[in-house]
Formats: structure tokens, C-alpha cells, sequence
């Protein structure tokens, strides 16, 4: 617990009226990977600014990361589903570009244990996450590579005598990052097989 009292001057700048004092202390926050410093970091999704509230997303899924190495606990009051939950919210608000853009590259770097959860994220960066413009699609886009490159993979199989071994893939998240970025539906099929 040392390390989360050695934040206390951290906690202090997030009040401060200067911006990049608001961004170096979310950035430093998260940093630390406490999922404990989250429902510190959240209230600066509400700032004004919306270089702070993109920080705060960023923040938010640094100091999750620790979940990788030890899931957390199941009625801890965080939680990969309670984050994903705020985060959406703020999603909804139709907030910048920017920020839309953070929140949803965070949703897709929140380390998930099950693949319902994985699922969710996916659906979420598909369905609820918004494709105005090029940043919300990059962030979109981020997200679904986060999710397909940091979720564990199963170990590898063998797919016949001509070849060793081939990773599995998963064929719904290619196909929602592909079609994010604009590909015809009809190519989509091709790619399963």
C-alpha cells in the first residue's frame, strides 16, 4: 500500500486549474497500475477540458493493467465490467472525437478473463461506440486490436501435415475491425474460411 499513498501529490494536481498539470497527474496515476487508483482517475472523465478527459480514459486503462497478472477479485468494487460500464456511459454523452476515440482504445485494452467479457467489449466497440469521424474509427479500430492482441490466446494446433501449426484466430473481431474500417460485408466471408 506504500505506492498508493505515494500518489497524494498526484491526487492534489488533479484539482489544479492548470491542464497539463491535470494530463501529467492522470498520466503518472496510471502508471502506477493499481486498479485502486481507478475511482480516483474516473471523476476526470467529467472535466471539461478534453485533453484531461482523454487522459483520464488512458489512465483508466493503465492502471487496470495489472488485472493481467492477477484478475480481479469478484465483488471487488472495481471491476473490468464496472469500468467498461463508466466508460460507456461517457461514450453515450456524445463527448469529443478525442475522448470517444481514448475510451474506446481503453474498453479494448481492459484486460478481460472470460470471453464473455471479451465479447461484450467487442459488441460495445461495434455496435455502441460511434464512427463519426476518422479519430472515432482509429479509436474504434485501436480498441479491437488491443482486444484481439492482448486477450490469451490458446496454445497452438495443428491444422494438417503440410504445415506445423497455425494460432487460432478469431474471426468475429477481424471481421468487426474490417468492417470498421469500411470493407465491403460481402469480403467478410471469404476471410472465415
Amino acid at each position: 500500500m506504500d505506492r498508493f499513498r505515494d500518489t497524494t501529490a498526484l491526487r492534489a494536481k488533479l484539482r489544479s486549474r492548470d491542464v497539463d498539470q491535470q494530463r501529467f497527474a492522470l498520466l503518472e496515476l496510471g502508471r502506477f497500475e493499481l486498479p485502486a487508483l481507478i475511482p480516483v482517475i474516473m471523476p476526470s472523465l467529467q472535466n471539461p477540458q478534453s485533453e484531461v478527459r482523454a487522459q483520464a480514459a488512458d489512465a483508466i486503462g493503465q492502471a487496470a493493467q495489472s488485472w493481467r497478472a492477477a484478475p480481479p477479485p469478484r465483488r471487488g468494487a472495481v471491476s473490468p465490467e464496472s469500468v467498461v460500464e463508466a466508460l460507456v456511459a461517457r461514450l453515450k454523452d456524445r463527448v469529443g472525437a478525442l475522448v470517444r476515440a481514448s475510451i474506446a482504445e481503453t474498453i479494448g485494452r481492459v484486460p478481460y478473463a472470460t470471453a464473455e467479457q471479451v465479447a461484450t467489449a467487442t459488441q460495445i466497440l461495434v455496435q455502441v461506440a460511434p464512427t463519426d469521424t476518422v479519430t472515432d474509427r482509429l479509436g474504434v479500430a485501436t480498441g479491437l486490436d488491443d482486444l484481439v492482441r492482448f486477450k490469451p490466446q490458446p496454445a497452438a494446433r495443428p491444422i494438417g501435415p503440410d504445415r506445423e501449426a497455425a494460432r487460432p484466430c478469431d474471426v468475429p473481431i477481424q471481421a468487426a475491425m474490417l468492417a470498421c474500417a469500411g470493407w465491403p460485408s460481402r469480403r467478410l466471408p471469404v476471410l472465415a474460411s
